[in-house]
């Protein structure tokens, strides 16, 4: 048997040089076992919240996709709702609509697998393809909808009977055919002719009544102008800037070139003819074009500028200078500018240098530093106007000659 005081000494000899003692060296690992359980336990709890987590998620996504997908919001084209379609053009949306519907059937799938699976990707390219099919239908719907307007449009041009004949039109008569007759697909969302052409890249003849805007506005604003003098127009520079603009802006882009080619033709408002009838231009010609545009509005602004109302000072003016009395006042004031104020007085009488005017005999006198009209106020003061000159006075008073 050992010596127990050797078994002592060794236990004594490993606590020194672990610095620890032998109960406290177990209580020690009692605790750190104890807690490792319990990291343990926990990491366990978490992992399995993590999966109850995941499977709710899962099952959610597939709920999720189910409702996200559906196509019952565009089917109704299925049935003809949408209006002016032909037999063929439900054939082509029934095939259409089966390539979303399958699209839609296959993320459904693929859903599926990916759910049983807890492949997450998986169900994030289900909602890809679940999301193209829905897209794509309704886009689907919207074009079929536009097709049946663009018909409905053409059908009230044909029956107006106001199409344009004129060159910008020949190519855009030549789609009608295609618009009505041609087979479709759909395309990157764009329903697409047999001949590559799509939808919303046609053009649409244009009528006649493009050019009616334009004329009801010149019509309006020669009204308006008739009620302006040419100087009240000259200062307001506002409004001829405004006028500028909206001139422009009716022959502005394409619409505004198919608007100018109506309204320069001889056969289509006629009143126009005087002044837009010397404007040709060849709409492939981009310099013609724009000096097209550059002179409708020019004639445009300057026929405006015509319509202002006569300046009745301005008429009064040049009928006042045919006034015998015009001409005598004129010659009288430079004769006495002429003669020596010394010697005024005695060449000329006060009545010599009176002039009685109107149709109210207004008096008009004259000294060295002008004419003068007296007039008495309510207030009884005597109130002189001065007048530089005989110019001067038919200017400012050209009633007095009339």
């Amino acid at each position: 048997m050992a010596d127990a005081t050797l078994i002592q000494g060794a236990k004594e000899l490993a606590a020194a040089r672990s610095g620890v003692a032998p109960g406290v060296a177990f209580s020690a690992g009692f605790d750190k076992g104890q807690a490792n359980a319990q990291a343990n336990l926990a990491a366990q709890a978490k992992a399995r919240d993590a999966q109850v987590k995941a499977a709710i998620d899962k099952y959610d996504a597939g709920v999720k996709y189910y409702k996200n997908n559906k196509l019952a919001a565009i089917t109704n084209i299925d049935g003809g709702d949408i209006p002016n379609m032909r037999k063929q053009d439900l054939e082509y949306i029934t095939a259409e609509m089966q390539k979303n519907k399958d699209l839609v059937a296959q993320g459904a799938q693929i859903n599926s697998n990916a759910r049983s699976i807890g492949n997450i990707e998986g169900i994030k390219e289900s909602d890809d393809l679940g999301a193209t099919g829905v897209a794509n239908s309704v886009q689907l719907k919207n074009q079929v909808t536009m097709l049946g307007n663009v018909r409905n449009t053409l059908d009230e041009l044909v029956k107006s009977d106001t199409i344009a004949k004129l060159p910008g039109n020949v190519a855009r008569m030549e789609n009608i055919k295609t618009i009505y007759e041609a087979g479709w697909s759909m395309k990157d969302g764009a329903l697409t002719f047999d001949d590559g052409t799509r939808l919303i890249d046609m053009k649409l003849p244009y009528s006649t009544d493009i050019g009616i805007d334009f004329m009801q506005y010149a019509s309006d604003e020669t009204q308006a102008m008739a009620k302006l003098t040419p100087q009240e127009y000259a200062k307001a520079t506002t409004k001829q800037k405004e006028q500028e603009a909206k001139v422009n802006s009716f022959f502005k882009g394409e619409e505004g070139l198919d608007r100018l080619e109506v309204l320069v033709s001889d056969n289509y408002f006629e009143e126009l003819n005087l002044g837009f009838g010397g404007i040709n231009f060849d709409r492939n010609n981009k310099e013609e074009v724009e000096q097209a545009r550059l002179k409708a509005t020019e004639l445009t602004l300057a026929a405006f500028a015509a319509g202002t109302k006569p300046d009745k000072n301005a008429e009064g003016e040049k009928t006042g200078k045919n006034n015998p009395a015009y001409a005598d006042m004129k010659a009288l004031q430079a004769e006495y500018l002429n003669t020596p104020p010394l010697n005024r007085a005695a060449r000329y009488s006060p009545d010599d240098l009176v002039f009685t005017l109107g149709s109210k005999n207004q008096e008009v006198v004259l000294n060295k530093n002008g004419w003068f009209i007296e007039t008495k106020q309510p207030s009884g003061i005597e109130l002189k106007t001065k007048y530089d000159d005989v110019e001067d006075l038919l200017r400012r008073n050209s009633n007095l000659f009339n």
